[in-house]
């Protein structure tokens, strides 16, 4: 297998498990969630957090095809990996601000 294919591969499987987080049925894929507490999960607004995980693994999965499907010089794919691990550190940031219930 060639880099290219195993890049679009993975694209692939990011953006399959963002549609089924987006469309409410993944709950059990976001890391942690399904591990904490009956009480622990109380303090999180589901709705809000499926949509801030899904979202974001969708950028992630635009991020990985651009970088699969482009012949890139070295400092763009430095950029995106950049810009992959920002929406990675916002993703976090959000789930547990916005996501929390007051």
């Amino acid at each position: 297998m060639s880099d290219q294919s195993v890049g679009i591969i993975m694209a692939v499987i990011v953006f399959i498990i963002s549609i089924i987080i987006l469309c409410g049925k993944g709950k059990y894929l976001i890391a942690g969630f399904n591990t904490a507490s009956a009480r622990e999960r109380k303090e999180y607004n589901n709705v809000r957090l499926k949509t801030v995980v899904g979202l974001g693994m969708m950028i992630i999965s635009i991020l990985l095809f651009v970088v699969s499907f482009l012949t890139l010089p070295p400092y763009l794919i430095n950029l995106i990996v950049s810009l992959i691990l920002a929406v990675l550190f916002g993703m976090v940031i959000l789930a547990n601000t916005i996501c929390k219930n007051k």
